[in-house]
């Protein structure tokens, strides 16, 4: 398998926990009808999904010693800025303050964080600098995506991300188009 084949149910997996993390944790399926355009719905989810940034930034503000609030609450706010809002820019300030506040962690709260046993705590700070280097790819920062992509290799060589930062890497040398179609998909779910 080449470049991007390899990720193929790992993309899947993705947008799986993306679309169910963000949906619980902003709510914005209850408050759009099937009535209702596309175009108000997208409008009406855009909306809430401001409105549920804000509240979160708040709490933070509110609590700036509790890391773990600050690392859940980041996670959602860096997800929502990538895949609904589309602002990567912002995705990647939250993803940033995501992978700082978990680092301060004790073990039993990222356990408590994390659906992945103990020993995956590396493959948690890989996949979000992957995410982050996903970003920077779609603002068009080939060097940034390429260093991140590159410090997971180098960090985290055994974790699957690593695989899939390998992929993107061989893909960028070769054909940046893929990973384009990677995201498209990615972020169309």
């Amino acid at each position: 398998m080449k470049g991007c084949e390899m990720i193929k149910y790992k993309g899947q997996f993705i947008i799986a926990a993306l679309i169910v993390g963000f949906c619980l944790f902003t709510g914005c399926g209850k408050t759009v009808s099937n009535k209702v355009p596309d175009v108000e719905k997208e409008q009406l989810i855009r909306k809430n999904t401001l409105r549920a940034i804000a509240q979160r930034e708040k709490e933070i503000e509110l609590n700036p010693n509790d890391n773990l609030l600050t690392c859940r609450k980041s996670w959602v706010n860096a997800n929502a800025y990538l895949v609904r809002i589309g602002d990567y820019e912002k995705a990647i300030k939250w993803f940033w303050i995501h992978y700082n506040s978990f680092k301060m962690l004790t073990i039993e709260e990222k356990q408590q964080l994390m659906f992945w046993p103990d020993g995956q705590i590396d493959a948690y700070e890989a996949e979000t600098l992957t995410d982050i280097g996903g970003c920077y790819f779609l603002l068009g920062d080939l060097e940034k995506a390429r260093e991140m992509w590159e410090k997971v290799v180098q960090d985290y060589p055994d974790e699957s991300s690593a695989n899939v930062c390998r992929a993107f890497l061989e893909d960028l040398q070769t054909e940046p188009g893929r990973i384009q179609d990677y995201y498209r998909i990615l972020l169309s779910h």
